[in-house]
């Protein structure tokens, strides 16, 4: 839609291709936008600047190959690191990854940045966000600047259960963390009683009236505490931890260890727990 909008002569929109737009002299700007059409497509295949003596900085969304993160965002405008080094760009500046990061990823040589997202978008994306301030010198590295303004921090914090005698414990160890500003992922860790059960959903409603930070979500990583010496002393129970081990190389440790917790609560306690307290 920004097609059709009438913008100002200091406005320039990019079309599917790569084109170059001169900023003062021998000072170039390459960019292209993403199409339903070209989405797929790698546009910097074959892609070099026109005058190479220039100082030549690209810009585009797009995603670079040979990294975790294109499992993660998807193949935009998908290309190698080959492509950028081919190309003949000083500095190329990307959107599409979140994280902050160098490119290309092949080579230790800087010739561009992921600046990432300026603010967190989810909980999967913890840790400090930037902009960046670049200054770029032809035939130099470039000198990068990490500028942090987020209002909110999404952090991934462990909370220790061990030793606790009553899941209301909990929310007394949460009023001593003191991050009130922040949004986090609270893993409850630790090996705890069996019979204490976490309900995860009345914590978060706990963590919003008490203020206690800007908003947080809740895992449930303790570990029942049923010893061997609890599992041998129950033919049930040590059939099926014995039964538990024939599926090991044919499942994730995560799917035998609900498994496990499941199965021995059943034995153990005769109750199972809800899916949101695994």
């Amino acid at each position: 839609p920004y097609v059709v909008y009438d913008w100002p002569q200091n406005v320039h929109i990019f079309g599917p291709k790569f084109e170059r737009v001169e900023i003062k002299k021998d000072v170039y700007l390459y960019g292209a936008s993403v199409t339903p059409e070209n989405k797929s497509q790698n546009i910097l295949s074959g892609f070099s600047v026109e005058n190479p003596q220039a100082l030549n900085i690209a810009l585009m969304h797009g995603a670079e190959t040979g990294g975790s993160e294109i499992s993660i965002f998807g193949d935009c405008l998908p290309f190698s690191s080959a492509d950028i080094v081919d190309s003949g760009i000083d500095y190329i500046a990307l959107g599409h990854y979140h994280n902050c990061r160098p490119v290309p990823l092949s080579s230790d040589k800087v010739l561009g940045y992921y600046s990432g997202t300026p603010e967190s978008v989810s909980f999967k994306e913890p840790g400090e966000r930037f902009i960046l301030k670049v200054k770029l010198k032809k035939y130099e590295a470039p000198c990068v600047d990490k500028i942090s303004f987020q209002k909110r921090l999404y952090k991934e914090i462990e909370l220790d259960c061990s030793g606790i005698v009553s899941g209301d414990e909990v929310k007394d160890l949460l009023k001593g963390i003191g991050d009130k500003g922040s949004i986090l992922t609270v893993s409850l860790v630790g090996d705890v009683d069996p019979d204490i059960r976490f309900n995860l959903e009345e914590l978060e409603d706990f963590v919003r009236q008490e203020d206690l930070f800007f908003s947080a979500r809740f895992k449930n990583n303790t570990r029942p505490v049923y010893n061997r010496g609890l599992i041998e002393a129950s033919l049930l129970g040590k059939n099926f931890v014995k039964a538990l081990e024939k599926y090991k190389d044919q499942h994730s440790s995560d799917v035998l260890s609900a498994a496990e917790k499941l199965g021995l609560d059943a034995i153990f306690t005769k109750e199972v727990r809800d899916w949101n307290e695994i």
